[in-house]
């Protein structure tokens, strides 16, 4: 102090140093709040000069050298399809187990039976006397009876004997799933009345018991 003055700063340096401080001070917290944030990303501190873009996503490459799972062998179920037996003093149907994919859809185990049915080569257990070249259209389970559709091969050649043979092989093919149940058959899409030249006439529905009585081998 001179001759007993006090010697004032003016206010605009004052204001200029202010707003010095306040930005020094602004952008401390802002760099404290950042390199906080940017200290550790799971857990692992970063690695200088790093950039980090935590919405980029890692391709993952399988090793060529592990070899992926397979899958399991399907389940499969046996069921019995008939073919003709030669006993030496008459003919009779004999149950021949068969290997189908299991499925708990009847229409379809039964479809695979029939597909067994009509290329069953003959063997020891016996002979088939439905027509080669049969196919087996549809079989579909319903609730009065499963229901049969044959291609119009079956209906094709052999007399009444052979007639008579190959009506129980689908009979008792198609309830092998159930015994008791009744059975509609078609050729072709139209309802099987009549079998072979000489008029076998089938009764429709037609089960084994009725089978049994009224077409003995």
């Amino acid at each position: 102090m001179q001759n007993g003055q006090t010697r004032r700063i003016p206010l605009g340096v004052i204001a200029t140093l202010s707003a010095v401080v306040v930005a020094a001070g602004g952008g401390t917290a802002w760099w404290a709040v950042n390199s906080q944030k940017d200290v550790t990303l799971n857990g692992m501190n970063p690695v200088p000069g790093q950039t980090r873009d935590p919405g980029v996503n890692i391709p993952v490459t399988q090793d060529p050298s592990v070899t992926p799972p397979t899958a399991l062998n399907p389940i499969e179920q046996s069921v019995q399809i008939y073919v003709v037996q030669d006993t030496g003093t008459q003919f009779e149907l004999a149950s021949v187990p068969v290997s189908v994919q299991a499925t708990e859809q009847p229409d379809a185990v039964l479809k695979a039976a029939f597909d067994r049915l009509v290329t069953q080569p003959p063997n020891s257990a016996g002979f088939s006397e439905i027509p080669q070249g049969t196919q087996v259209l549809n079989v579909e389970v319903k609730q009065n009876g499963i229901y049969v559709n044959l291609s119009p091969e079956f209906t094709s050649g052999g007399g009444s004997s052979s007639m008579t043979a190959r009506l129980g092989q689908v009979v008792y093919t198609a309830t092998t799933l159930d015994p008791n149940a009744s059975v509609w058959i078609s050729v072709g899409g139209q309802p099987l009345e009549v079998l072979g030249g000489e008029g076998l006439e089938i009764p429709l529905p037609i089960t084994r018991t009725i089978f049994e009585s009224e077409f003995p081998l």
